[in-house]
Parts: structure tokens; sequence; C-alpha cells
């Protein structure tokens, strides 16, 4: 948790979302496409929630909005080959965990704290 109401909901809603990825790629055994794209889709809402906050608050988000647009690119390829029969599903379902908990911890976890600190200065 980060302090961030809407990020923390949102965060949530990106593990339950690769959860139900998970549990129908064992049902199918094969990545749903449909979840897959969910999947980017909410991530693309929450990082540009990230962005809106960084914004607002006047910080210097230059290389977290990079990191996002990578992602998302990489994702989407990665995403494909699964799909195409080029990767496996659950490496693939393994590396979306690892990747987000990462992701939370060295490039959010920084920013929520600086977003905060931000606003605590402006009495806000």
């Amino acid at each position: 948790m980060l302090g961030l109401p809407e990020v923390d909901a949102q965060h949530e809603g990106v593990f339950w979302r690769i959860e139900r990825m998970k549990f129908e790629s064992i049902e199918q055994n094969g990545l749903p496409k449909a979840r897959l794209d969910d999947l980017l889709d909410y991530l693309a809402l929450h990082f540009r929630t990230e962005e809106a906050l960084a914004e607002a608050a006047g910080l210097p988000f230059d290389d977290h909005f990079a990191s996002h647009r990578h992602t998302l690119d990489m994702l989407r390829r990665w995403g494909d080959r699964v799909l195409a029969g080029e990767l496996d599903v659950f490496g693939f379902l393994r590396y979306l965990e690892i990747w987000f908990e990462r992701h939370i911890l060295h490039e959010d976890l920084p920013f929520a704290r600086e977003l905060l600190a931000s606003q605590q200065a402006k009495g806000g």
C-alpha cells in the first residue's frame, strides 16, 4: 500500500486481473486473449492515473513515463508471442507477477513518497 487510495485500488485491480488470467489460462491451457487485452487496457489506465497525479503535483516523471510506455509495448509483444505459441503462457504469467511487484517497489513506492511529501509541503 502506497498511501494513494486510487493507485492502491488500481494495484489491487492489476493483481486481480493477473490472477483471473492465470486461472483461466490453467482452465484453457492457453492465454485468453480477452483477459490479456483487459489487463493491458487496465495497466494503461493505471499508468495514466499515475501520470496525471505527477503532472498535477508538478513532479518530474519523464523516466517513469518512459518505463510505462516501454512496459506496455513489451507486454503486448510478449503476449502476442504467447498467443502465437512462441512463448510459454505460464512463464509469461509468472513474469507479469514479478514485474508488477518490482514496478511497485522500485518505481511506484519512490513516486508515492515524493508525491505525498509534495502534497504535505503544500498543505494538502
